[in-house]
């Protein structure tokens, strides 16, 4: 049923854009990891409670990358809200980038069963040479 057609769509797409998706996974885990690092060395002094270590600053780009925003912790000086602005904006890449790269899988999955159901209609219904 359609249901089956939706998860053989889904797989479709995973696996034939299995190599980009693990290049965009490693550019999140990056983003990640740089601005928290980032984060921790602006605001770490300023807000120690806060921001004041690695895996605090990594919650906070986690919720920012994501576009959560808990506000729970949010940089106070002009360079921390620098690293804020930009960690958001290449977030928008992260979450934009992959739904691209399945967006496109979904779309040569579609094509490769129409192209198999035409095929398959003509082999079962030839088309006469008369």
């Amino acid at each position: 049923g359609s249901e089956m057609c939706i998860r053989d769509s889904f797989n479709y797409a995973l696996r034939s854009k299995s190599q980009e998706l693990q290049i965009s996974i490693f550019y999140t885990v990056l983003l990640l990891l740089i601005s928290s690092t980032f984060m921790y060395l602006a605001e770490s002094s300023i807000q120690p409670r806060l921001l004041g270590s690695i895996p605090r600053c990594l919650w906070w780009s986690i919720t920012t990358v994501s576009a959560v925003g808990y506000g729970d912790s949010i940089p106070v000086t002009a360079v921390g809200k620098t690293i804020a602005s930009i960690t958001s904006l290449m977030g928008i890449a992260a979450i934009a980038i992959p739904t691209g790269i399945l967006a496109s899988g979904f779309s040569e999955s579609i094509g490769a069963q129409d192209k198999y159901k035409k095929d398959l209609y003509e082999n079962e219904f030839p088309k006469s040479t008369e």
